[in-house]
């Protein structure tokens, strides 16, 4: 799967989660999940949390997919 469609899919879910959510909000690790497919470990958890506290003005849900992506990437990359 490229990540095209591995970016697609995941923001597939993340739309879901949001509309089953729609009242609650979005737990990180929920979040998380949804775009990686399985419970990611507390690492990935705090570098996700704080990306999204740091971009006061909110963030897409493509941009959360890939912004997930790309970090789970870089710690394979540099692990």
């Amino acid at each position: 799967m490229n990540l095209g469609d591995r970016t697609s899919k995941a923001i597939e879910r993340l739309k879901r989660l949001a509309e089953e959510s729609e009242s609650m909000g979005l737990d990180v690790p929920d979040v998380i999940e949804a775009v990686m497919g399985a419970a990611q470990d507390s690492d990935l958890e705090e570098m996700v949390k704080a990306a999204l506290e740091a971009k006061e003005d909110g963030m897409t849900l493509g941009e959360i997919a890939i912004g997930i992506i790309s970090l789970d990437g870089w710690r394979q990359e540099n692990s």
